[in-house]
C-alpha cells in the first residue's frame, strides 16, 4: 500500500491539474479523474484502519458520555479527521469532473 502523504500529494496534483486544464481536453480530464479516483480508493483503506482504531480508543475509554469518549477518539486520531475532508473534497471535484466530461462528450 502506498504511503499516506503520497496518496495526499496525488489528490491535490490531480486537484491542481484539472485547476490549470482546459476544459475542452476530454481526454486528459479522464486520467486525472482515473488517478484521482485511485487514491481516493487508496485513501479508503487508511479511512478504514483508521475508524478501526478510532472505535478500540473510544470503547476502551472510561469517560461515561459519549460526547467524551468521542472527543478522546477525535483527539487521538486527528489523520482521520483530514482523511475524511480530503475524501469528502476529491468526491466532490471527482463529480465536477464527470459533468465537465460529460458535457464536452456532448459538443
Amino acid at each position: 500500500m502506498r504511503e499516506l502523504n503520497e496518496i495526499l500529494i496525488d489528490v491535490q496534483e490531480c486537484s491542481e491539474d484539472y485547476r490549470t486544464l482546459k476544459l475542452k481536453n476530454v481526454s486528459e480530464q479522464s486520467e486525472i479523474l482515473r488517478r484521482l479516483s485511485c487514491a481516493l480508493q487508496d485513501l479508503e483503506f487508511y479511512r478504514a484502519d483508521l475508524y478501526d482504531d478510532w472505535l478500540d480508543i473510544y470503547f476502551s475509554c472510561k469517560a461515561t458520555s459519549n460526547a467524551s469518549k468521542t472527543k478522546l477518539a477525535d483527539n487521538q486520531l486527528r489523520e482521520l479527521h483530514r482523511i475524511r475532508m480530503v475524501m469528502r473534497g476529491g468526491h466532490k471535484l471527482q463529480d465536477s469532473m464527470r459533468s465537465t466530461i460529460s458535457v464536452n462528450r456532448n459538443l
